[in-house]
Order: structure tokens, then C-alpha cells, then sequence
């Protein structure tokens, strides 16, 4: 009797597949097709192509333009989260289309986005600084645990002066099991 899987069991399955060192190139271009070209997944095979895009251990081995009609798939699928993706792919090239589409996945449940787009507010490199919003995003980042928003919201009240309050985030951040670098005085 033929084994059954969930949709994800199978993506999770081409995956380890695909990562096998012993995986022929052949089947590693079956895969890479089905990830491609599937629209089962609700444009959750055409994230995992894009993040082994901007990945240092990259399996599939994408050019740019693949990599930007995964995100364009992803999105006509429903995943908003392929506009982070095209965020990523047009920063360097074209910064007012990138966050045109930063702020579609800003407030989306995506934290890496509203993280992204606090680091563009401090630094006003491509939006205008605004360091009160750029808190507001790090703290995002902080309720999903993640240290780079602990981190930010430190770095604003310690430029405000306010070492008390940088202090209870740092607190707040060791007791969720973040370590930060740094001292808070």
C-alpha cells in the first residue's frame, strides 16, 4: 500500500531529497521543477526557491529572474510574503520599488519585514528617518523574540538617554533566552 503525505510532509521530503549529497542532478532538476512549477503549495515551494536564493548554501542554484517570478508565483498563490522577497531582490537596483513592496508585508505577521523596514527608519537611508516608527517596528520584531528587534529598541532608548528602560528590554530579552551583545548601562 502506497504511503500518503501532506502537502507539507512532501515539501518537507523534496527537500531532504534535494539536499542529499548523493541527490543526481537529474532528480535535483525534477525537484527544482516541481518547486518551480507546482501551485499546490500555496506559494510556500516558490518562498523555499527564494530563500535558497539569498541563501549561502544554496541548492538550486537560481538567476535573478527566476527568482523574481518565484516571488511574482508567490504572491499570485496568496503568500504576501513573496513581497519581502522582491524587497530583497530590488534594494540594490531600484529603492523605491523595494519599498513599495517592504510595505505591503509590514504589519503582516512577517517580522523580518517590519525589522527591515525599522532599520530603514533609523537610518533614513531609503525612507525618511523616523525614529519613533522605527521603535514601534523593532518592538514587532521583539514580540515574535527575535533579538535584532531587542536589540533596535535597546539602541533607541539608549540614544534617547532612557537607560532604564533599556535595561528592562534587556532584561525582558535575557529572560525569553536572547543574548545580546553589549553592555546596558
Amino acid at each position: 500500500m502506497e504511503q500518503t503525505y501532506s502537502k507539507r510532509e512532501f515539501l518537507l521530503n523534496l527537500l531532504k531529497a534535494a539536499k542529499d549529497p548523493f541527490c543526481s542532478d537529474e532528480k535535483l532538476n525534477d525537484i527544482r521543477k516541481v518547486l518551480m512549477d507546482s501551485k499546490n503549495f500555496s506559494g510556500t515551494n516558490h518562498l523555499i526557491l527564494l530563500k535558497d536564493y539569498f541563501s549561502d548554501d544554496r541548492v538550486f542554484y537560481l538567476e535573478k529572474k527566476d527568482a523574481l517570478l518565484q516571488a511574482d508565483r508567490a504572491i499570485e498563490e496568496g503568500n504576501i510574503i513573496g513581497y519581502y522577497y522582491l524587497y530583497l531582490l530590488y534594494l540594490k537596483e531600484d529603492s523605491k520599488k523595494a519599498v513599495q513592496c517592504l510595505k505591503k508585508v509590514i504589519n503582516k505577521s512577517y517580522p523580518l519585514a517590519d525589522l527591515a523596514y525599522a532599520k530603514h527608519l533609523l537610518t533614513g537611508d531609503i525612507v525618511d528617518k523616523d525614529e519613533d516608527e522605527a521603535f514601534k517596528y523593532y518592538q514587532i520584531g521583539s514580540r515574535f523574540n527575535l533579538a535584532e528587534g531587542y536589540y533596535g529598541m535597546i539602541l533607541i532608548l539608549q540614544r534617547r538617554g532612557d537607560f532604564m528602560e533599556a535595561k528592562k528590554v534587556y532584561d525582558q530579552a535575557t529572560e525569553n533566552g536572547i543574548s545580546l551583545p553589549g553592555v546596558v548601562r
